[in-house]
């Protein structure tokens, strides 16, 4: 799509076309990199979503204007910014930490009996 652009603005140029219609290459070039990058912005967004919706953590939706971004060339989408996407992150891991520290104790018993019962059998094998 690059190479498109440069040839197409290579040929307006050699072509000496006016100044409107290199506008218009350029201008249809940037709708075209909004509207992917808009998509790459979605998908994002997407896999974020889901993480926090798999882990049951509350997600501030569309009225928060400081994690949500409108979408420049996809009307009515929102999309999650560098802020917004930080900010899922560690609310991520915060709810990850919280339930690591739920099964820890259980963990940290679990092992000490197993090896308690490995000491007693070792004893009765002698």
């Amino acid at each position: 799509m690059i190479k498109a652009y440069h040839i197409a603005l290579h040929e307006a140029h050699a072509n000496h076309q006016n100044r409107e219609q290199i506008e218009e290459i350029t201008s249809s070039y940037r709708f075209e990199t909004d509207m992917i990058e808009d998509e790459i912005n979605l998908m994002i967004s997407d896999y974020w979503i889901s993480k926090v919706q798999r882990l049951g953590i509350f997600t501030p939706w569309s009225e928060d204007r400081t994690i949500w971004n409108e979408t420049n060339s996809i009307p009515d989408r929102r999309v999650l910014p560098q802020k917004g996407v930080s900010e899922i992150r560690s609310q991520i891991r915060a709810e990850r930490k919280a339930q690591m520290e739920m099964w820890l104790p259980w963990i940290t018993v679990l092992t000490g009996l197993v090896g308690a019962l490995i000491g007693l059998l070792t004893v009765l094998k002698k």
